[in-house]
């Protein structure tokens, strides 16, 4: 099963292709000499030339077109063969016919004998009329009858033929061939059905993880079923040869069950159902969230009561967060999962959360986060410097841009979506000046709109510049932005996320079940809700202290020390994983300062800058440790040099 992979996405496939598209040049290059060489006076050398051609061809055509296609008798009862036969077969019956007729009208004046039709044998007969009609010349004979006939056949080809071909196109076009498609497993192959709230973006992303060599999956089918016809992009995308031997696109629904059947979900090795990532009407999965019971304390019952006019006159203690709702539809869902990291009981103090939202979250809603402490709702419009002044975004620690909540209907309606996104960061970036746009985070719905938040930075001197007037030159189209997506600064500085980073999750999670279970320990490690399906049995069952991710300033003790230091020293005496670095570039001063440098931990607390740069997983065990750089640690509680919560 590996060769036909390699044949189709390999060098060696490549390369073959290559040699047999030379093999065709050669071959027209000897029939093109050929025509120049008197009849019957061809040379020995040309003929063994045609031979090792036409040899090469047939073995091609047996190994590749035959004996690797695991899809013979599916390639035969294809609906282009089909069309083929149906256009071809009638016009091959009118010519036999009139080589029939043809022949008996040239013999039949008794001069030829059965035995002996000199030049009227059926073959000459048939070859006769098949030129007549390709010439509309002059009848091959003087005889009445054949010329009477040859005329009836040339009308009859001229009236009946574009007639029938075009009832066939017809007939084809009016049944897509994706309402007929069905799929039909084979032992020596596997399949999964992805299936849901598809767009052609969304597909492309799942067919580049799903086929990532890194998976070592071989054989692997993949059905599409979708309720929707194919867009012309994916259209285009399914015809490449790579795809072309593994999707199959179905047109139908999950529900229906003759449409399941078609799509073998009956056998699928797994279903993939991507779920919407929005949700207009602020229903769906959500509602079955069980309700949790509110502390005995002084919060809010219901959103109108958490509402501030200006959060000044609340006096945080410590900087809070500012996460801003960009739809005027509804209010977005599942900010539970938002919220409950920041309240894991591992950290020392907790970051006022206020939502800045021009509409208020139904009861229901509000319900599924009112027991979190110190969340507050600002409404107004996010576009008027006033609201930004009364949520405090300039004081704020963080700013997260929710994605916008609209509804995917065609193509060009995915690559907007992130529109209002995208002018909210611009609009919140110049606001808090430049020095603090790395504050600001901003959730994508699609990959390719990545570059428009790193053209933002990068115009403002936050991007390392190489010279080049178009830093995103290398980028020719939103498809290359988006296979690209992380290659961009923004997203490996973590100032964007795009929520298709889901999709590759759940591909994931089929090659390797534990990756949920890992990540649920991440995001919902200290919270006390059973709806995380997480390692928390098994961790209990053995009796471990459960921990929870932390970015923490690196300590002036380990400034200048390896990684493998850092790494050992911290796990032998504190307990504390540390598992990769956030390398921050230093801070950004005006063009008129030039300021003796100093590294950013040997700034007071108050005065760092805003923590930019990338991050570095897996370092190597002899990296440097600078005094620029952030830990990413695992541990059972915040560290004790940790002052603040980074998160």
């Amino acid at each position: 099963m590996w060769t036909p992979r390699y044949l189709d996405n390999g060098n060696v496939g490549a390369g073959i292709d290559t040699f047999m598209t030379v093999v065709s040049i050669v071959y027209a290059g000897t029939y093109i000499t050929n025509t120049y060489i008197p009849l019957n006076s061809m040379p020995h050398s040309i003929w063994v030339i045609e031979l090792i051609c036409a040899t090469l061809f047939a073995v091609d055509f047996a190994t590749q077109g035959i004996y690797l296609n695991n899809r013979r008798q599916d390639f035969l009862l294809s609906v282009t063969a089909l069309v083929n036969a149906v256009v071809i077969l009638p016009l091959m019956c009118i010519l036999l016919g009139a080589a029939g007729v043809i022949q008996v009208a040239e013999t039949m004046d008794g001069t030829l004998s059965v035995k002996n039709l000199g030049d009227w044998t059926f073959f000459n007969s048939f070859f006769n009329s098949v030129m007549t009609f390709v010439t509309i010349d002059k009848p091959p004979s003087d005889n009445a009858l054949s010329k009477i006939f040859v005329g009836v056949l040339v009308c009859v080809f001229i009236l009946v033929i574009p007639y029938q071909i075009s009832n066939v196109m017809d007939l084809s076009r009016s049944i897509s061939s994706y309402e007929q498609a069905s799929y039909r497993p084979t032992r020596n192959s596997r399949h999964v059905v992805l299936c849901g709230d598809l767009t052609a973006s969304r597909i492309g992303h799942f067919f580049r993880e799903i086929f990532h060599n890194d998976h070592d999956f071989v054989g692997v089918h993949v059905v599409v079923l979708s309720e929707d016809p194919p867009v012309t992009s994916l259209k285009a995308l399914l015809l490449d040869p790579f795809f072309a031997k593994r999707v199959w696109f179905i047109q139908g629904s999950l529900l229906e069950v003759d449409d399941a059947k078609r799509a073998a979900c009956d056998s699928a090795d797994a279903i993939f159902i991507l779920t919407s990532r929005v949700d207009v009407e602020g229903e769906g999965a959500n509602e079955k969230i069980a309700k949790r019971n509110t502390p005995a304390k002084k919060l809010p019952t219901t959103a109108e009561e958490a509402v501030v006019d200006d959060v000044g006159n609340l006096n945080f203690i410590v900087d809070h967060i500012v996460v801003c709702v960009t739809t005027e539809l509804a209010f977005a869902t599942d900010l539970e999962h938002l919220i409950g990291p920041l309240r894991a009981r591992s950290l020392k103090q907790y970051r006022p959360v206020v939502i800045m939202t021009a509409k208020l979250p139904d009861d229901d809603i509000y319900e599924s986060f009112s027991h979190f402490l110190d969340v507050h709702f600002v409404v107004g419009d996010p576009y008027r410097r006033k609201t930004l002044r009364r949520a405090g975004v300039s004081d704020a620690f963080r700013v997260l841009i929710l994605g916008t909540s609209c509804l995917i209907s065609d193509n060009n309606s995915e690559l907007l979506q992130d529109a209002e996104s995208v002018a909210l960061h611009r609009f919140i970036t110049s606001f808090i000046g430049m020095p603090h746009a790395p504050r600001v985070i901003t959730e994508l719905g699609n990959r390719a709109s990545v570059h428009f938040v790193a053209q933002n930075l990068l115009g403002n001197g936050w991007f390392q510049s190489s010279g080049d007037d178009n830093e995103l030159a290398m980028f020719e189209s939103s498809e290359a932005f988006s296979q690209n997506f992380f290659l961009s600064p923004a997203f490996a500085s973590g100032l964007t996320y795009s929520s298709t980073l889901c999709d590759s999750l759940l591909i994931n999670q089929f090659f390797n079940g534990r990756i949920k279970a890992i990540l649920g320990e991440f995001m919902f490690a200290s919270q006390t809700s059973h709806d995380t399906n997480t390692l928390r049995d098994a961790m209990l069952e053995a009796n471990l202290q459960r921990s929870s991710l932390f970015a923490v300033e690196v300590p002036l003790d380990f400034v200048g020390r390896s990684f493998e230091y850092v790494f050992h020293y911290l796990l032998s005496s504190d307990d504390i994983l540390v598992i990769g670095l956030y390398r921050c570039h230093p801070y950004m001063h005006p063009s008129s300062e030039k300021p003796e440098y100093k590294a950013r931990v040997e700034f007071p607390e108050n005065e760092r800058s805003v923590p930019y740069g990338y991050v570095y997983v897996n370092p190597q065990p002899f990296e440097e440790i600078t005094g620029d750089d952030l830990l990413y640690v695992l541990s059972d509680k915040q560290p004790c040099w940790a002052n603040s919560p980074e998160e």
